[in-house]
């Protein structure tokens, strides 16, 4: 049996979900992209806009988690990740944080990876991600056969 303590292992449903795209993410529009196909609601934060706990915005979307898990996409490196993911986790959801550039050479990457993961955060890269994409499609599938 799973401790209340472990984070997440797999996405439940496509359905279930909702992403933030913080401004580091490279390729936002691949990103939306592969988000719309797959049905999930996606917020495109603003470089502009304030850092995550005050973006009124942003707190908006989040709300209440009717939706149980949210999907956190930004760089390693950016310091709003570890805000968004642990605002997110305060509201209720369960978190999965997919990251670029995932160079843990660099202390401060690490010192965020380690946050992350000591939040019960589950850390994916993009590839990771669209493989957890493919297997919640293919149960679901198999679940409607």
């Amino acid at each position: 049996m799973a401790d209340f303590c472990d984070p997440p292992k797999h996405l439940i449903s496509l359905n279930e979900c909702k992403a933030v795209i913080l401004p580091s993410f490279p390729a936002n529009e691949r990103v939306v992209t592969l988000l719309d196909d797959n049905s999930i609601a996606v917020f495109i934060k603003n470089i502009e806009s304030s850092p995550s706990w005050a973006d009124e915005e942003l707190l908006k979307y989040l709300g209440e988690p009717r939706l149980p898990q949210i999907v956190v996409f930004a760089a390693i490196s950016d310091p709003d990740l570890v805000a968004t993911c642990l605002v997110a986790l305060q509201i209720g959801f369960e978190v999965f944080a997919v990251i670029a550039d995932p160079d843990l050479s660099n202390a401060h990457n690490l010192l965020a990876w380690v946050r992350l993961s000591d939040n019960i955060v589950t850390v994916l890269s993009m590839k990771q991600f669209v493989t957890e994409l493919n297997l919640v499609k293919s149960v679901s599938r198999q679940k409607s056969v």
